[in-house]
């Protein structure tokens, strides 16, 4: 793995640092200071020490190369769950290699099979907006190939997750609109084929059921995680007979083109419709007026999953179930006082 005549340990003595010091100043990781950094490097040159991840690799039958699958890359929402997850398994001493379904069953799957081709040590999986079918994650997970799901998940796969309270949150949202007087709320929901959707759709029904506010199915629409079919959704919505007076949306995409559709058909936010997103991005500050918003810790729960991996890759609760993150409410213009 080393030069046979210096090890880490070797390293480490002569440097009085730790040997977990020296590895992650080996891997350039940013939890090192540049002065640390510097030293471990001019030692390792001085005395030829070379790390080589391949040898380490075939030595103990590992590529220590990590899996990520996500809908979209380019995402800001996915791209900071990768950003979480390279945090974590980059300083272990992996690669991660990124592939992405674009929301299609089928190329997901075919993404999924490449990474296990090029043999990836495990899989960390948010789920794509048409996955209905889960047969060949399931077959790796029985085989006992290290597969986290986080985000996007399916409840027909028996691995570890990590996600937040959906229902919970989207209670919360439909709580908040009922709280400033919403008596006919719509909700713009993700594909119903997803867990989350699901469990969103549950949380919004009861919260207008606690509240003894009328669901009307016609409220119910599924918009999709895709924001460009929310226009003729909310002209739909707000040409009715009785239009909502709040409108609770899968994600903030969707929610700042409904706003923006909304200022098309020139109704007033708040004034007329309250509305509220997902996920808190930095684009609810910026429109006009600011957007309300669940907070969705994405960050944090990448770093989750990449740990999950990196536990069950050193022997360390192997069978580790979900972990749930909490959510907040983020109070913006768009669902403020008139």
């Amino acid at each position: 793995m080393f030069s046979e005549k210096r090890t880490i340990d070797d390293l480490a003595r002569e440097l009085n640092l730790s040997k977990s010091t020296v590895s992650r100043a080996l891997h350039d990781s940013y939890q090192i200071s540049p002065e640390t950094k510097e030293k471990v490097f001019r030692l390792a040159e001085q005395w030829g020490f070379h790390f080589n991840p391949q040898a380490q690799g075939l030595k103990s039958h590992r590529s220590f190369t990590l899996g990520v699958v996500v809908p979209e890359i380019a995402h800001k929402y996915f791209s900071s769950a990768i950003s979480g997850i390279q945090d974590v398994v980059l300083p272990a001493g992996y690669n991660v290699l990124i592939g992405q379904s674009n929301e299609s069953a089928e190329q997901e799957d075919e993404v999924i099979k490449q990474l296990v081709a090029a043999r990836v040590d495990g899989l960390i999986v948010s789920l794509s907006g048409n996955t209905r079918h889960t047969d060949y994650l399931r077959t790796l997970v029985r085989d006992r190939f290290p597969v986290i799901l986080f985000d996007r998940v399916s409840d027909e796969i028996d691995c570890p997750k990590v996600i937040i309270d959906h229902e919970k949150a989207a209670y919360t949202a439909t709580e908040h609109l009922i709280g400033k007087g919403c008596r006919r709320l719509a909700h713009l929901s993700g594909p119903q084929v997803l867990t989350i959707a699901k469990n969103r759709i549950r949380g919004y029904k009861k919260a207008l059921s606690d509240y003894h506010v009328p669901f009307v199915p016609e409220l119910l629409v599924e918009n999709g995680t895709n924001p460009e079919y929310t226009p003729q959704h909310v002209r739909r919505l707000m040409q009715m007979p009785e239009p909502p007076d709040g409108i609770s949306c899968f994600n903030d995409d969707v929610a700042i083109n409904a706003l923006l559709t909304l200022k098309e058909m020139q109704v007033q936010v708040p004034r007329q419709v309250r509305i509220i997103g997902f996920n808190n991005e930095k684009e609810c500050r910026i429109i006009e007026p600011n957007l309300s918003s669940i907070e969705h810790p994405v960050v944090r729960m990448g770093k989750e999953a990449a740990q999950l991996f990196l536990n069950r890759m050193n022997g360390k609760n192997p069978d580790q179930g979900t972990v749930v993150f909490e959510t907040s409410l983020i109070e913006r213009a768009s669902t403020g006082n008139i």
